[in-house]
This record gives structure tokens, sequence and C-alpha cells, in this order.
């Protein structure tokens, strides 16, 4: 639809004023059209929400013979022969959304005295992927009033600062702005490729559980020590350099996480080092059947440390018998997800962190 629809104006009430043979003057149809303009939010803006009936008995209140407001308004709307447009990567986006557990909820404005009812039934095949929809007319206020973004975080019972909105235009943004949530911006161009999944996903936490498949693995020809108190500047420093970059793209905070001397020593036996010409190279944690914090230094990798790593963990537990043999990575992290892959593991289960 085209953001600005002054253009239609004139259509529309000569439309209405031949439907119902009000014999409206040109000069009538010209005050009408001036009205909606000046009630035309991409002309003057506004924030809080006017009614439908409210600005149509407005525009058509000189009108000699009055139209009846609530008929008018639906013969003007249809006779501007407007349809929406979905995009074909829109429900398959919310569709993955919904199987993880995510809460959607649409918060648009509306067109300058359509109904509800009419913007809905344009996009009513949106409607049983959101579990809420919020319209200006439902909240009262239009963005960048904030009051739209409070209603949905009432509706979850959650601090609004927990929201996020994804929007394509400026008024968004300054919504998002002054509830205090986050904006990612939806920019469809074209000629360039376009998936709207690919950048919802990465603004939202997914963990997945993955569990080992494959056979039986002989141990990898690798040296590896247990942790030390010794270890704990370089372990510190090398676990933080390899994990800032995905806690930085998923607004994590600390950005470094790594555990502090005391609490990495208490599980000393379980974490193991793997080192290059004297130096930390990568290391591996295993916890019960899980494994964690699998990591390589970052000028060591691309070497085949991380998929020794794993042979050694999953190889070391099958001696112990475990099972099953589990692991949980970010969907952020591609990489270790298709690593994984590649070594007999296969996701059971996606969970929002």
């Amino acid at each position: 639809m085209p953001e600005n629809w002054t253009a239609f104006y004139e259509q529309g009430m000569q439309t209405v004023n031949s439907h119902f043979c009000c014999g409206a003057t040109t000069t009538d149809i010209a005050g009408s059209v001036d009205i909606l303009r000046s009630w035309n939010l991409r002309i003057t803006a506004r924030e809080k929400e006017v009614q439908p009936d409210w600005l149509f008995e407005k525009a058509v209140s000189h009108w000699e013979n009055r139209p009846p407001v609530s008929e008018c308004i639906q013969v003007f709307f249809q006779s501007l022969h407007l349809t929406s447009k979905i995009f074909p990567d829109t429900i398959p986006c919310l569709s993955k959304l919904r199987e993880v557990g995510i809460h959607i909820a649409a918060l648009t404005d509306l067109p300058s005295g359509m109904p509800d009812e009419l913007f809905q039934r344009d996009v009513q095949e949106l409607l049983p992927y959101l579990d809420l929809y919020v319209s200006s007319a439902v909240c009262g206020y239009r963005k960048p009033n904030p009051r739209g973004l409070e209603v949905i975080a009432e509706h979850f019972h959650i601090p609004v600062r927990e929201l996020v909105l994804f929007g394509d235009e400026e008024k968004d943004k300054l919504a998002a702005e002054n509830a205090g949530c986050r904006f990612v911006a939806v920019r469809r161009r074209e000629q360039e490729p376009f998936e709207l999944w690919e950048l919802v996903r990465e603004h939202i936490i997914l963990a997945h559980t993955m569990e080992y498949s494959g056979p039986a693995l002989p141990a990898p020809n690798l040296c590896l020590r247990n942790y030390s108190d010794a270890d704990y500047p370089a372990y510190r420093d090398a676990y933080n350099d390899c994990f800032s970059d995905m806690r930085r793209a998923l607004h994590l905070s600390p950005i470094h996480c790594c555990s502090d001397r005391a609490a990495l020593l208490s599980k000393a036996e379980n974490i193991f080092l793997l080192e290059t010409d004297g130096e930390l190279a990568g290391s591996v944690a295993i916890y019960g059947n899980e494994i964690d914090d699998l990591f390589v230094r970052k000028d060591c990798q691309k070497k085949g440390y991380g998929h020794g790593l794993l042979q050694f963990a999953v190889a070391c537990m099958q001696q112990r018998g475990t099972q099953p043999i589990t692991l949980h990575v970010a969907d952020w992290n591609q990489s270790a997800v298709r690593l994984y892959e590649r070594n007999g593991f296969r996701i059971t289960a996606t969970e929002v962190v």
C-alpha cells in the first residue's frame, strides 16, 4: 500500500457522492478532500488517534445532502481498490517464531479514517500467527507514541524493555526509543535478496539442544590435560575473545563472561586443555552427559582443533558409557552448528533463552 493516500481522496469522495446521490458540487468535494488531507498523518503529525466516524462526519458536514457516515466510510475505501501485499517470507518467519515459543504481537497505525475491521480484513492471513493485534484504534495513540508498546508489554506481563520491535519506518524506531525497548530495522530493497527469518534470528537468542547419533569414536591423536589454576589468565582471555562476538551481537551482558578463578578451579577435573607449542589452543569441558565450553583460540582456528576437541569429548563419554551425549549451542553460532552436524550431532530441541 502507498504510504500517503491523499491522491485517492478525490476519487473516493466522488464515488461516495455518486453512490448516495448526494448532489455534492466540485467545491463540496474539494472541501472534503482538504479536510481529509488536514488529518493525514503524512502531512500533519499527530499521536492521538481519531475515530473514522468523527473524521468522515467532519469531511461531509458542509454537504447539503449528507450520506450515512458508516456506509460512506465503507464505500469510500472500497472505491480505492487498494490491496495489501504480504511478502512471501512473512508467514514462514512467523510460523518459525511460534514454533520456538516467541510471543508475537503486531502494532500498526491505521490509515487515516480507516476502521480497524477493514484493515484486519486486508491482513487476515497474518492474524492466526499473532498472539496479539494492537492498532492505533485499540490503544488510542499512533507511533512514535509508546502507548501501543506499553499495551503489548502489559498483555504479556513483561517489562516493555524486553520487547523487540521490528519495523520499517522512522516512527517505528522512535516509538521503540520512547518506550525504552530494542528496535530492528527491516530494509527491503529492490534487486537485493532478503529473508525476514534471517534478520529475525540474528536478534533473538535461540539455543539448540543437540544429541550425538554417530558411531563409536576412537580417541583423537591429541595431547590434552586438565585445567589448573596457573592456566587462568590464558584461559580467561581466550574464552572471552571467542564468545564476545556472539554475546555482543545478541545484546548479552556482560560481554566477557568467563567464570571467575575459583569457579574454574572447582571444575578443573572436568575441563580439558589443548596446547600447541606450549600455549593454550583450545578447550572443552565435560559435565555429566553434556559437552560444554568448547572453543578454539581465534588464531588457531580452521586447523581441525575444534573437530579434535569434539571427538575427544565424545570418545571420552563413550568410554564411560554416558548416554545420551548432548550439547547446547546458540543458533547465532552457525559455524559451530555445522561443525557438530558434520560430526554426528543432530538438533533434538530448540528453545528461546
